[in-house]
């Protein structure tokens, strides 16, 4: 699941224009991929990555689509899981 946030200006690293879903529009935003768990009827985070745009990488970071990101944190926590 995806958290999404307006935000304003152009200082803030990784905001760019981007669809916003719980606006309904594009806005200047944050996006990050999300990973709940759910126990008892109790929903409880379990993961989260800020969505870093190609046009606002820093120096050594690489780029990863917002499913990457979701395929690569699954994956973790699925061998989390298998070791405990």
């Amino acid at each position: 699941m995806k958290q999404e946030t307006a935000k304003r200006g152009h200082t803030t690293d990784y905001v760019k224009r981007q669809y916003i879903g719980n606006l309904g529009k594009v806005e200047n935003g944050i996006v990050s991929v999300d990973a709940y768990g759910v126990l008892d009827n109790i929903t409880f985070p379990l993961s989260f990555e800020v969505y870093k745009p190609k046009g606002w990488l820093k120096e050594g970071e690489s780029y990863r689509s917002k499913p990457q990101i979701a395929a690569a944190m699954v994956q973790e926590l699925v061998v989390h899981l298998c070791k405990g």
